[in-house]
């Protein structure tokens, strides 16, 4: 009885965690802490652009007395502290702002992160505290600021090495999958800046590489990447079953490479390709309740007759206005992977949890609920694919065999 009682309020904390850590922590919403006595932000007297020297202050606001704060800034390895401290300690007092001034440098190009953190006191489980990340986009002529991350996430997954045989950017995927004889062409659009470049040069290869991105518009209306979904590349074939070409994973932007292979077409010329993504990985998948997978296709007749070498495909996005496409899989894949990364990389200990399923379609009144039966399966009402809490919820129930196997 003990241990029951045990397992049942783990469980419940568990879900509740989870829920709440990935709201916090979501790169759709701000990087911020939930309201709080204290309140921080970070400013700067002019644009931070690369190779200038400029000022960061930090401000800080406590709506009560504080009078044994603790606070510091972390710069990223691309930003050089000119002068000043990232560390130091202050009194505050109620409604009254204390800044702190430091003089940085931004030496590179790309998507970088500053965060400051505040507390008083500076250790214990019980505190006030305040937390701020902004979001730089440096470019060669300018850099723009932000509160929430650009298009590229900022996660860092170089943990992922903790386990590699469930590593989704590690997974052999199956190529033995059957040929494509058969579906519904979707109406992906390309995005007007990634047209497909038919301008590479073979350099005498008799190869191919085919290169992309594929996007999904977020609940926020932002088109992010696709997170290590699966990819597969195919020979449009006239006279016989469409050739399986080879695979891949997207990267953490949604970014695939599937090659080199051959660039010979059996009917004749070159390969005629197109690319199918699929909500998909080690991690879960999400699909019908007739087991069949969300998908889309680039379309078929798209890039016939390829030139030899790097074939960039460009930019694809799954978004509202695809009258004929399911945005809601791709919420929910996402959110599986977040479930995933996070037990994965940030958990203590580290766990991996199976790969689940997770049954939802446009018009399903089945009911939100998880199977306990073993089959690893959660299955979702039409409206819930809308509710990042929901599917977190049922993750969690997902994920508790395993928790409590590792304890």
């Amino acid at each position: 009885m003990r241990y029951k009682k045990r397992y049942l309020v783990f469980e419940l904390v568990l879900v509740i965690c989870i829920t709440v850590i990935f709201l916090a922590t979501s790169s759709s919403v701000k990087a911020t802490f939930p309201e709080s006595t204290m309140t921080a932000n970070i400013s700067f007297n002019e644009t931070p652009l690369i190779n200038k020297n400029v000022e960061l202050t930090v401000d800080i606001l406590s709506i009560v007395n504080a009078t044994n704060t603790t606070a510091n800034i972390t710069l990223p390895n691309e930003i050089e502290l000119i002068d000043g401290s990232i560390q130091w300690n202050v009194s505050l007092i109620e409604n009254i702002t204390s800044n702190h001034t430091i003089t940085i440098k931004v030496n590179t190009t790309g998507n970088l992160s500053i965060e400051t953190r505040a507390r008083d006191p500076p250790s214990g489980s019980t505190y006030m505290g305040a937390r701020k990340i902004v979001y730089l986009n440096v470019t060669d002529s300018d850099t723009s600021i932000s509160d929430i991350p650009s298009l590229d996430p900022m996660w860092n997954y170089t943990k992922l090495a903790l386990n590699t045989t469930l590593d989704p950017a590690n997974v052999t995927i199956n190529s033995t999958l059957p040929n494509a004889t058969a579906f519904n062409d979707s109406f992906l659009r390309p995005l007007i800046d990634s047209p497909y470049n038919e301008t590479n040069s073979s350099n005498g290869s008799t190869t191919i590489t085919v290169e992309g991105r594929f996007l999904f518009e977020n609940r926020n209306g932002n088109d992010v990447g696709a997170r290590f979904i699966e990819v597969y590349l195919y020979d449009a074939d006239t006279f016989s079953s469409d050739d399986f070409l080879g695979s891949d994973l997207t990267d953490v932007n949604g970014r695939f490479s599937i090659g080199p292979v051959s660039n010979s077409d059996p009917e004749g010329g070159t390969q005629d390709v197109y690319v199918r993504f699929i909500a998909r990985s080690s991690v879960g998948n999400v699909q019908d309740s007739s087991d069949n997978w969300y998908d889309a296709f680039t379309p078929r007749d798209g890039f016939p007759n390829v030139p030899d070498g790097t074939v960039d495909i460009g930019t694809w996005l799954i978004s509202s206005t695809n009258p004929d496409l399911e945005i809601e899989p791709w919420w929910i894949y996402d959110d599986i992977l977040s479930g995933w990364l996070f037990m994965t990389n940030d958990a203590s200990p580290s766990l991996s949890p199976n790969s689940v399923v997770v049954e939802w379609e446009p018009t399903s009144t089945h009911g939100t609920h998880y199977h306990t039966d073993g089959s690893n399966e959660i299955h979702l009402l039409a409206g819930h694919a809308d509710d990042r809490d929901v599917v977190l919820h049922e993750y969690g129930h997902h994920i508790i065999p395993t928790i409590s196997t590792s304890l």
